[in-house]
């Protein structure tokens, strides 16, 4: 008799645990674009003010190793997620045998690729001017 209220009590604390599981998911669910949304918008905010900070510092007093490995890593880490949200957005194309893509051309830029370039592309004159 014992052992079929141990079996019992085992399997209601199993269904509560399975059920807290799922309710901690489904709660974790509701929150990770927000929680993701605010993160890169700080992340954001603070790259642009550790740019403004690195124009005072001169390339003779350089920065300390760790610092650049940390900037390193973390543009890495940023450009990972990019691509990956960019894969998992992507529409499916359809191969088709009949199109040789070399015949095709080179693609035309979109217009955020086109002002992306043109704002690097001043970036790039203002550092040569001076």
């Amino acid at each position: 008799m014992n052992s079929l209220i141990g079996k019992a009590l085992k399997e209601s604390k199993k269904t509560v645990k399975e059920d807290l599981i799922d309710d901690t998911r489904v709660m974790e669910k509701d929150h990770e674009v927000n929680m993701a949304k605010s993160q890169l918008y700080k992340t954001a905010k603070y790259a642009i003010e550790l740019h403004n900070l690195l124009n005072k510092v001169t390339e003779d007093q350089g920065l300390p190793g760790w610092v650049q490995s940390k900037i390193t890593m973390s543009a890495d880490y940023l450009a990972k997620v990019k691509h990956y949200m960019e894969y998992e957005n992507k529409p499916e194309v359809e191969l088709s045998l009949d199109t040789d893509p070399i015949k095709a051309g080179p693609k035309p830029l979109s217009l955020s690729d086109q002002d992306t370039f043109e704002s690097l592309l001043d970036e790039y004159k203002s550092r040569k001017k001076s």
